[in-house]
């Protein structure tokens, strides 16, 4: 299934969402509510996969190295060390 970048990229942090607010209703309806293990497992549900998503992406997205203020330095320096050598 295929979703624009924008809903993809924001997916996990919707489901993050859910699952706080599906916790914070076992908070607010109390223990001794009948729909309360459903609620609490639900919400954690929700949290643990969008904590997968997560982890995921980032391990799956490699770093791209050092930043372009970086590689600039080490050329400016490379380029001073051969204007001084004889």
């Amino acid at each position: 299934m295929w979703l624009p970048k924008p809903i993809y990229e924001r997916l996990p942090h919707f489901l993050l969402l859910v699952g706080l607010v599906f916790m914070s209703t076992v908070m607010y309806l109390g223990i001794d509510h009948p729909q309360t293990p459903i609620y609490f497992g639900a919400g954690f549900f929700c949290c643990l996969w969008s904590l997968f998503i997560f982890e995921l992406r980032l391990r799956h997205r490699k770093p791209t190295g050092r930043s372009p203020h970086e590689s600039t330095e080490a050329e400016s320096d490379t380029e001073n060390d051969t204007a001084s050598a004889p």
